[in-house]
């Protein structure tokens, strides 16, 4: 089920696919104009988080049924617009309903005449909290509080995510070109993507701990201690690198120079054998 009739015009085969719905009906919320709260009022902008939504049930006579469609059935609280609601078609409806009844909540906000408005902080941001039942604000702020941590430890790790990948894009080219020798080209592939790694992650903790090293002292600079430990071990580890590189290299070959088959040692270019082995050199 979809809010809205899929557009069959955008399909790549249309003809023979086309959607039909029997009607097409938008959402509509209707809201109270006074909600009270003992003597104050409630604010248009705190009226949608009250309370939950509950169903309705609904009960309409025939003819009104029949003005709809004359494929129209009522259970519980949704108008079915179609053949059989246990077996739907494409173009089938259904119309929901329900409502939200009144009762006690707790709300932290700041009076304002026989109304509330949300408290404006230091950094011009907005507050205010609704909460259903009767709750303390010490709960209140707490349960606020932890939804707040939660999804702000999700948008950190969706940025370093995205740091990791910008990193392991600019490296990227370095194996595609190595990969001319396929096993060399793994070997830098794998390599660039640690370094990535780790360099995300470098990144990520410096930019938090500017961040906290005023507000949280201890934890911005064990995340800068943290980031410097990473820029370390990728420091030791290139030094590393470049050593194996350099006592793997081959010996340069000049034009006209030999190496004796056997122990690999150079030669003369008129030697007939190895002066290291004796082997015979061809």
């Amino acid at each position: 089920w979809v809010d809205e009739p899929v557009d069959s015009s955008k399909f790549e085969v249309a003809s023979g696919h086309e959607n039909t719905a029997l009607v097409q009906i938008e959402d509509l919320t209707l809201t109270a104009p006074n909600v009270a709260f003992g003597a104050y009022r409630i604010p248009e902008f705190m009226k949608s988080s009250i309370g939950k939504d509950e169903s309705v049930e609904l009960s309409m006579p025939r003819d009104k049924l029949d003005a709809i469609s004359s494929q129209t059935s009522v259970s519980g609280g949704t108008i079915y617009i179609g053949a059989s609601a246990s077996s739907p078609n494409v173009g089938d409806a259904r119309i929901t309903y329900a409502q939200r009844k009144g009762g006690e909540i707790s709300l932290i906000a700041v009076v304002k005449g026989d109304t509330f408005t949300e408290f404006t902080s230091s950094n011009g941001g907005g507050f205010w909290l609704v909460a259903n039942g009767v709750s303390t604000s010490e709960a209140m702020l707490e349960s606020a509080e932890k939804g707040n941590s939660v999804m702000t430890w999700i948008l950190r790790a969706i940025g370093m995510i995205l740091v990791i990948i910008g990193i392991g894009l600019i490296f990227a080219p370095l194996g595609t070109i190595a990969k001319v020798v396929p096993f060399i080209g793994n070997i830098v592939g794998a390599g660039t993507g640690l370094i990535a790694f780790l360099l995300g992650f470098a990144w990520s903790f410096i930019v938090a701990a500017i961040a906290w090293v005023r507000y949280r002292p201890l934890l911005g600079i064990a995340l800068l201690a943290a980031a410097a430990v990473l820029i370390v071990l990728l420091s030791v580890r290139g030094s590393r690198r470049k050593k194996r590189l350099a006592s793997a290299s081959p010996l340069r070959q000049t034009v006209g120079q030999r190496f004796c088959p056997n122990c690999g040692a150079a030669q003369n270019p008129n030697t007939k054998f190895c002066a290291n082995c004796g082997a015979e050199i061809n």
